[in-house]
């Protein structure tokens, strides 16, 4: 029984492109437990160290071809451990999907916590937009075409 910690932005918490990337994550790992840091919100950061840990697999996602602090601290700290850790990319052209890339894009730049939340500021502003927002806030109707 493998099991992955799957770190990625509470933008995109509970949501058609959460649901998208953990079924992704389960069928091309062959992973049976996935650990959600959004079941554990409340929670000490440490529990969350603590449950990475235990993780056979770390999962990050990229937004854009680029890092979010927290999923990078993760994928840092996964680095330190050894775990086997892989990269779901969320590419900033909505032709193209979700993929999911063994290791870490070095190429990828590495978000301040600064520079996480101007992203994030920018993706909401998008809201009126339409499509991308639509990902992140899970107002698709039809949740198994998300992409």
């Amino acid at each position: 029984m493998k099991k992955a910690y799957f770190s990625h932005p509470s933008l995109v918490y509970h949501t058609a492109t959460e649901d998208y990337a953990i079924r992704l994550i389960k069928h091309e790992l062959e992973v049976t437990d996935i650990i959600n840091p959004f079941d554990y919100r409340r929670k000490k950061r440490n529990l969350l160290s603590k449950l990475l840990e235990d993780s056979d697999i770390l999962v990050g996602m990229s937004i854009y071809d680029q890092y979010p602090f927290i999923v990078w601290n993760d994928m840092e700290y996964g680095l330190s451990l050894d775990k086997e850790i892989y990269t779901l990319t969320f590419p900033k052209e909505k032709t193209k999907p979700i993929v999911l890339e063994k290791g870490i894009n070095r190429s990828f730049p590495k978000l301040s916590e600064k520079e996480t939340e101007l992203l994030y500021h920018g993706i909401m502003k998008q809201d009126s937009k339409g499509f991308l927002a639509s990902l992140f806030f899970g107002k698709l109707m039809k949740r198994e075409k998300v992409f």
